[in-house]
């Protein structure tokens, strides 16, 4: 008895979405530098909302990471500052200087190492 192999195809049902790939100088020569400003403001968010807390209330950023609210409102600055320095990357694709000053990147360098002093000083 001789037996038969089947031929069966199965084809996907849902087809793959097709993105068109849009290049802009801000995305293709740039991310990393929109991933600096982006976390940039995300600290200067943090460096003042963590030490006006810290000074109204006496609670140290990493127990203030501990309470869902300060939890919410972090995460919240995050995705602003993401949103915004996007927007802005786009504002600016041509111009990167006009791009540097509008994303405050000097300043966010500078709150990203006040934010690791900052807790440094909360394990002592």
């Amino acid at each position: 008895m001789r037996m038969r192999m089947s031929t069966l195809r199965i084809s996907p049902a849902i087809k793959p979405h097709r993105r068109r790939h849009v290049v802009t100088r801000a995305s293709g020569n740039r991310p990393l530098k929109v991933v600096e400003a982006a976390s940039g403001r995300a600290a200067i968010y943090g460096v003042i909302l963590g030490n006006t807390n810290w000074i109204l209330t006496g609670v140290n950023p990493i127990l203030q990471l501990h309470d869902p609210g300060m939890a919410l409102v972090g995460v919240g600055c995050c995705a602003l500052s993401a949103y915004s320095t996007l927007r802005s990357s786009e504002l600016h694709a041509s111009d990167d200087n006009a791009f540097n000053e509008s994303v405050l990147l000097k300043e966010g360098r500078t709150s990203m190492l006040v934010f690791a002093f900052m807790i440094l000083l909360c394990f002592n």
